[in-house]
């Protein structure tokens, strides 16, 4: 296979006087623009002050892998579909390992099981394996055998503590029964630049070249990335729900998920919408009201997903660009809901939030 030197400067390095080992890191996805962000955030220095060490054990993307920690660090082109053969060889590097799933890819997941019951913990901002089958959710966070579990806080509301806090409700012996939340930063950047003015088409484009939509925004537009999350949010609550207990929401004519079909033919298809949105923005307008793009829960109806037309100062209706927004009823929380709030978008927001999982995660593996 092709060969070339490949040298990675990790954060933290054994020190001379010895000590525990680092850390062993396998990253797939470390193009990406989440992945990206991430490895340079490991390898910088760091005023905190976590003792944590770290070594980067590969780092692959779809063409290549990296081998740095390797004696004679090189790089690899990828062999198709090989997957198993990179974890296999991760698997026997010393140490305590942690595996980083930056990719969207919906086979990788597959294959968190074998990792959770080698104790290798898996951090990820990846939503398909959480969104998938009731059983596959169940058994990452019940491996058989196992007491590592998976680590996806990120995959719903990027750094804001929206998994942890409902785990915490849960555990306290609190019952979520209802929720609202927008929780696509995707779209309430799209939204604020419609009611700014700024035609359907051009808005999705500027969202894409900030790195603020999926890597596909056909996946946004789609409703398909909402819906994962609002599948992760009620199974996080305790409910039991399969991907076609609810719906996708339609919203725009003619904007639905094909796979495979090219970006830029999809974001120049776009310009056919803009009529429609500025109809939609205008006549919202003239209602005092804002288009708002939300998933409303309760015990009772279930999940609906779709825009709505809310008063002008409501939380929601006022969101910034980029922001999220959880309100969540509980037993404990009836009158007034808690509610989480802040950026929810982004390769920054994303990146610093897996990086605040992955210290609380090697903390752990010790």
């Amino acid at each position: 296979m092709p060969r070339r030197e490949f040298l990675v400067e990790s954060r933290f390095q054994l020190d001379s006087s010895g000590g525990a080992a680092p850390v062993t890191l396998g990253v797939f996805g470390h193009t990406g623009q989440v992945g990206r962000v991430l490895v340079q955030m490991l390898r910088e220095p760091t005023s905190g002050t976590n003792p944590l060490r770290w070594v980067f054990g590969f780092l692959a993307n779809r063409h290549n892998i990296l081998w740095p920690s390797e004696a004679s660090s090189f790089s690899e082109n990828r062999q198709g579909d090989d997957w198993i053969l990179i974890l296999d060889r991760f698997q026997r590097c010393p140490g305590p390992k942690i595996l980083i799933d930056c990719t969207a890819d919906e086979t990788l997941p597959k294959l968190y099981p074998s990792l959770l019951a080698s104790n290798i913990p898996v951090v990820t901002p990846n939503k398909h394996a959480f969104s998938g089958s009731q059983s596959f959710y169940n058994r990452l966070n019940r491996p058989e055998g196992g007491f590592v579990r998976c680590h996806y806080e990120t995959t719903v509301g990027a750094a804001l503590p929206i998994l942890s806090t409902i785990r915490a409700l849960r555990e306290s012996g609190d019952r979520v029964w209802k929720f609202e939340a927008a929780l696509s930063g995707t779209w309430s950047f799209i939204l604020h630049q419609l009611h700014q003015g700024l035609p359907f088409s051009q808005a999705v484009r500027r969202a894409r070249d900030l790195g603020i939509t999926e890597p596909h925004p056909q996946a946004d537009l789609a409703g398909m990335d909402l819906h994962r999350k609002a599948l992760i949010l009620m199974r996080e609550a305790g409910y039991q729900v399969e991907p076609g207990d609810v719906l996708l929401p339609r919203w725009i004519p003619g904007v639905t998920f094909r796979p495979g079909l090219d970006r830029e033919l999809f974001l120049n298809d776009l310009v056919k919408q803009d009529p429609l949105w500025s109809t939609s923005i205008l006549e919202a307008r003239k209602r005092g009201e804002k288009l708002v793009l939300l998933i409303r829960f309760d015990v009772h109806r279930g999940a609906i997903l779709g825009l709505v037309s809310l008063p002008a100062g409501n939380a929601f209706a006022e969101l910034r660009p980029g922001e999220n927004r959880l309100e969540i009823w509980t037993d404990r929380y009836c009158d007034i809901p808690l509610s989480i709030a802040g950026p929810g978008a982004g390769a920054e927001i994303t990146a610093f939030g897996l990086f605040q999982e992955l210290l609380r995660v090697a903390s752990r593996v010790h």
